[in-house]
């Protein structure tokens, strides 16, 4: 099959959950021999140094502009990329995040009027709408946006059991629920890490993700800040701007250049590899995800992970985990220091949860089932 991909900035991926996604699922699909054409903004590789051509024939970039804004970057662009692709002769169009597929019924008119044969496809990653770096317009755009997702795909896929839930409960819609996943993953030594940053085996604990207020970063910074005295470990915050940098200032404002607490702007290949295999512990304090890779790599390096107790890291995290109250300082300071007295429970969580995270959130399997919904 031809199947397009608009949505994701670029790829490879960078930084960014759905990009994660789309590499991992246009890698997949080549195993099983399928030709993938992605729609990419040409200042994502630019600025990431990702190379503008790929060498796998079959995997094809095609670049098209955008009005690079907080508001205008992704909608710009999935316009240039949805027109573009509906005169193609691609099997399937998969739009990715529930912001691109605002623009989905453009597809639906354009297949019906001229008599086209691609199916369109959305994928549902998360509530976009609940993210506090949005104002009333884009909100509602984006509540827009998860009907037309429902509306105007043939199907919609959710990346979790709390958003296929949610679907149904809110829009009385019946979605696919196809997780995301990983592989298996290496645990590297701490080189780069070591000579860049200071940081060495078990001796930090890390914080991943763009530098965005949903993502629960000041929760944390004030939980560490309370106890730091009680731990030689160091917090590294791992992740960039969103077009959020009076955010990005406030972070910095309160960790105030204390030592204990390393900044690293985003992280990729080797750098990201190195974070994973070497940290204490993972922490992910946000308010509001999908099903989240961070999470998902983690537990596939073997690293135990705290998480708030949100519906989507319930769902991994409830048995093969540990959780803190959403939002809750007093709860995150004190599961911070059981697992900074407890390295043995630290051990045998990170154990636990690369095992069940192998078996029940591969690509492998998951690729199948999205194949046999194109073809479905």
């Amino acid at each position: 099959m031809k199947i397009a991909f608009i949505g994701q900035k670029g790829y490879p991926a960078h930084s960014g959950g759905i990009e994660r996604h789309v590499e991992f699922l246009v890698k997949w699909l080549r195993i099983y021999n399928h030709q993938v054409y992605l729609y990419a903004r040409r200042w994502y590789n630019e600025e990431n140094g990702a190379p503008a051509e790929i060498n796998d024939k079959g995997i094809n970039i095609i670049y098209k502009g955008s009005i690079k804004t907080k508001n205008l970057d992704t909608i710009s662009h999935v316009f240039l990329a949805t027109w573009h692709a509906m005169r193609q002769d691609y099997d399937v169009i998969h739009f990715q995040g529930i912001g691109p597929t605002l623009l989905a019924w453009i597809a639906q008119i354009y297949r019906f009027i001229f008599r086209k044969k691609y199916k369109i496809i959305a994928t549902f990653h998360s509530i976009d709408r609940y993210h506090q770096k949005w104002g009333i317009f884009a909100r509602f755009m984006l509540r827009l946006a998860e009907r037309s997702s429902l509306c105007f795909a043939d199907k919609t896929i959710t990346v979790s059991q709390f958003l296929h839930d949610y679907c149904l409960e809110t829009y009385n819609k019946e979605t696919a629920m196809i997780p995301n996943g990983v592989e298996e993953l290496r645990n590297v030594p701490a080189d780069l890490i070591k000579k860049e940053f200071g940081l060495e085996k078990d001796g930090f604990i890390v914080i991943i993700g763009r530098l965005i207020p949903v993502k629960g970063h000041l929760y944390l910074l004030k939980a560490f800040k309370r106890i730091q005295e009680r731990t030689s470990k160091k917090l590294v915050i791992v992740g960039g701007s969103a077009f959020t940098d009076d955010y990005v200032n406030k972070l910095y404002e309160i960790a105030q250049d204390d030592p204990q607490i390393v900044f690293t702007g985003d992280l990729y290949g080797r750098a990201m590899e190195e974070i994973y295999s070497n940290a204490y512990f993972v922490v992910l304090p946000s308010e509001m995800e999908g099903l989240s890779f961070v999470v998902l790599e983690s537990m596939a390096h073997g690293r135990a992970v705290l998480g708030s107790d949100i519906p989507a890291n319930l769902e991994v995290l409830l048995h093969h985990g540990m959780t803190f109250e959403n939002k809750n300082v007093d709860d995150l300071e004190e599961k911070l220091l059981m697992l900074f007295n407890y390295p043995q429970l630290v051990d045998d969580i990170g154990r636990r949860a690369k095992d069940h995270i192998l078996k029940n959130y591969h690509w492998r399997d998951l690729v199948k089932k999205t194949v046999d919904l194109y073809q479905s």
